[in-house]
């Protein structure tokens, strides 16, 4: 998580930008160390490394968008100069000829489809720019839950190794809750499909990590346990992205099949 933090916040100046590149040196970068660190002082310092890196990056977008706007207001004082100009030659040549005038027209509408030609591409590089900071957001906030996941899932298999004293077995349970909490204050919840229930309903957030056979086969195809919960990263009322998938172990299917003939 470090690298990429720091890979990104040492990004390259884009092509033809006229502002001075920003020092990102004075960024804190988190270490490996605290990607380890249940403490609310190392998530703070992983949630600030997060804003910053999308703060400067906004500010990277706003840039770009003036730079586009500064270029599209140019091009429309050339246009209104060359408008302005060849309505002052036509005021001062009536005895122009027609073909003249056909000529001066055509060239008016060769500037009218260049300005919409310009603007269609402005707004198209401006909704390509909203798309890149979505896809860019949505890879920094799931791979950031995946390594504060990664760490629960940890702690929960060392919490039941044999040999673990129940004062370690405490502290790992409460570490584990602390790091559940601070998702769950970013947005990102935690859930399981129930038990007994059929795969088939919930197989798109619950993923097969294993089978087991079905004492009867009325529960062929249903869930028998839940491996490791799964997470999700909550957006409005009507829309949720899956960070990770509930794994579950499945009741063999095959018992039912057999069964049937």
């Amino acid at each position: 998580m470090r690298r990429i933090l720091a890979r990104y916040f040492r990004f390259k100046q884009p092509v033809g930008h006229d502002h001075p590149r920003q020092d990102h040196a004075d960024t804190a970068t988190p270490t490996d160390a605290d990607l380890f660190d249940p403490s609310e002082k190392s998530l703070v310092k992983f949630r600030k490394a997060i804003h910053d890196l999308l703060k400067k990056y906004a500010q990277e977008v706003r840039s770009t968008r003036r730079d586009i706007q500064s270029l599209f207001n140019k091009l429309s004082s050339e246009v209104s100069a060359r408008l302005e100009s060849h309505k002052i030659e036509l005021q001062g040549t009536h005895n122009s000829s027609v073909k003249q005038l056909m000529a001066a027209k055509d060239s008016i509408d060769a500037i009218n489809g260049q300005v919409t030609a310009l603007r269609q591409y402005v707004a198209d590089q401006q909704g390509e720019l909203r798309r890149y900071q979505d896809g860019f957001n949505w890879v920094i906030t799931k791979d950031f839950c995946n390594r504060i996941i990664g760490c629960i899932d940890d702690m929960a298999k060392m919490s039941v190794k044999e040999g673990i004293s129940d004062a370690h077995k405490e502290d790992l349970s409460a570490a584990m809750q602390q790091l559940v909490y601070a998702l769950d204050g970013c947005g990102v919840q935690q859930f399981s499909p129930p038990v007994d229930a059929d795969h088939r309903e919930h197989r798109s957030y619950a993923e097969i990590v294993a089978t087991e056979p079905a004492s009867d086969p009325e529960q062929a195809g249903t869930i028998a346990r839940i491996v490791a919960p799964g997470y999700t990263l909550y957006i409005s009322d009507n829309q949720s992205r899956i960070i990770r998938p509930a794994k579950v172990v499945v009741r063999d299917m095959v018992k039912k099949e057999k069964a049937n003939e």
